[in-house]
């Protein structure tokens, strides 16, 4: 089985092209997307402030405009991967908020967050970012351990083949310009699941792979930058689209 990971698009309309080639040249068996379709900006500065300021954040008119922007990323984005003729499998990412917008543009058939398909081999995930007890799901994404857990450990009983995040677990793949994006969780998911992989993002610039116990970790790096991943067994090649 020949995999392709994305993650992280964030608006980057100008990829779209070179991805298609790409694709059509590797011509994988599926391909995953770990999640931030839209750039969210006027939410997360909001957020960002509020928390520096020790406030609630607000609902400004630059946030009500950014819905209409949102909408036009999800609706490319999905315009794009409906002309592909692979199966796709996705999470939402930190900044796919609110949890409802994400939900409602999403065609169902894509979707493994808090969930399980079966065709054609056994995926779950779960997307945002996961956090030991933060909860949030309108300026940004964030669900804490307790939830994650309890939505995944049904699957427990299942061979699972592939698990989907938007969260790095701790590992190699995690620190970013001197920063932790990982989450404990998902190395919990690694050891309650035991996948075959695991595809993640969140960590833009910090392309690669690792193994956990028996999973192949790999984050593929920004789709935004042109970075891709493509994965045969334990082999991985990773890359960047040309004509950027």
């Amino acid at each position: 089985m020949k995999i392709m990971a994305l993650s992280d698009f964030h608006g980057a309309t100008h990829v779209l092209t070179p991805l298609k080639e790409k694709i059509e040249h590797v011509n994988p068996s599926i391909l995953t997307f770990s999640g931030d379709i839209v750039k969210g900006y006027s939410r997360g500065d909001e957020w960002l402030a509020a928390r520096d300021e020790n406030r609630d954040p607000q609902i400004t008119e630059a946030i009500k405009k950014e819905e209409q922007e949102d909408l036009q990323f999800y609706n490319t984005f999905f315009t794009f991967l409906d002309q592909l003729s692979i199966p796709v499998f996705m999470v939402p990412g930190n900044m796919d908020a609110p949890e409802s917008r994400f939900l409602n543009s999403a065609p169902h058939q894509y979707v493994v967050h808090n969930s399980l398909k079966r065709t054609p081999v056994v995926i779950t995930g779960f997307g945002g970012e996961i956090t030991e007890d933060k909860t949030e799901d309108f300026f940004v994404l964030q669900y804490p351990r307790k939830t994650v857990m309890d939505a995944i450990k049904p699957f427990s009983d299942q061979k699972v083949t592939i698990v989907i995040t938007h969260s790095p677990p701790v590992s190699s793949l995690s620190f970013e310009e001197g920063q932790e994006k990982g989450s404990m969780v998902v190395n919990d998911l690694i050891d309650l699941l035991h996948p075959d992989y695991l595809f993640c993002g969140h960590a833009h610039k910090t392309q690669g792979a690792e193994q956990i116990k028996s999973t192949f970790v790999v984050n593929p790096g920004a789709l935004k930058y042109g970075n891709y991943s493509i994965i045969e067994g334990d082999l991985v090649e990773f890359g960047q689209l040309g004509s950027l």
